[in-house]
């Protein structure tokens, strides 16, 4: 698996599985063939795939199951059974 950290302003990665992102949901729904995974408020909601939320000091996940059919991903159920889901 591959990864990128992917700042404001630079280019989109390329032949990458999963990118954490600044961007917002929008922005980050361009970027074909890779998982988005963003910790900016309600990036889930507004369509991104996978949320990382602080909640009672602990990094729980948000993910939005409609924007990963969409995009071609099929999340895992032990990974649905931990995440708070968005349909």
């Amino acid at each position: 698996m591959q990864y990128a950290l992917m700042k404001r302003g630079s280019e989109t990665p390329q032949n990458c599985h999963l990118v954490f992102t600044t961007k917002n949901a929008e922005q980050a729904k361009k970027i074909k063939s890779t998982l988005p995974v963003s910790d900016n408020e309600d990036f889930a909601i507004e369509g991104g795939i996978i949320e990382m939320v602080e909640q009672d000091g602990k990094i729980k996940l948000r993910g939005n199951l409609k924007a990963a059919e969409n995009a071609g991903f099929k999340i895992n159920s032990r990974l649905l059974h931990i995440m708070d889901v968005i349909r």
